[in-house]
């Protein structure tokens, strides 16, 4: 009769731990779990599993700032990103006054004018291409980490 008593005990024990049997059931349970260490550990265990069930769905505490740390690389990124288009664009403008001043003078000879003239042109076609494909991979990079 004991190990009948456990068994029927043992199957009721989730709906006990759950509150979910009559107040006469809990009440005889409760006595039997007083006087049975096996069920009385079944029941501790069968609880220690169900709090971490329901702590399962539960986002973590560090999600906070995990959040922020990203937001603050992000936020680095952007002002690296402004920094590098104001010194390419000061370059630039300083490359543009300079070769101003390189075809404005006339003693030197013209083929050696158009020469510098096409290497930097293509100096200047390469980091553009060079810069439209980084462009281009951030956003891929960006449409990836928005998909997770």
């Amino acid at each position: 009769m004991g190990e009948l008593k456990c068994s029927v005990i043992q199957d009721l024990l989730v709906p006990y731990l759950d509150g979910e049997v009559r107040p006469e059931t809990h009440r005889e349970i409760t006595d039997h779990l007083v006087s049975c260490g096996e069920c009385r550990k079944l029941a501790a265990d069968l609880k220690a599993g169900s709090v971490a069930l329901k702590n399962l769905g539960k986002p973590a505490k560090g999600g906070e700032q995990e959040i922020a740390v990203l937001m603050a690389a992000r936020r680095k990124i952007w002002l690296l990103g402004i920094g590098a288009i104001l010194i390419i664009f000061s370059l630039a403008g300083l490359t543009g006054f300079g070769m101003f001043e390189f075809f404005k003078t006339s003693d030197i000879p013209l083929l050696i004018k158009i020469g510098f003239g096409a290497g930097l042109l293509g100096v200047g076609l390469i980091l553009a291409v060079l810069i439209l494909e980084r462009i281009k991979e951030q956003r891929s990079e960006r449409d990836d980490f928005g998909k997770y």
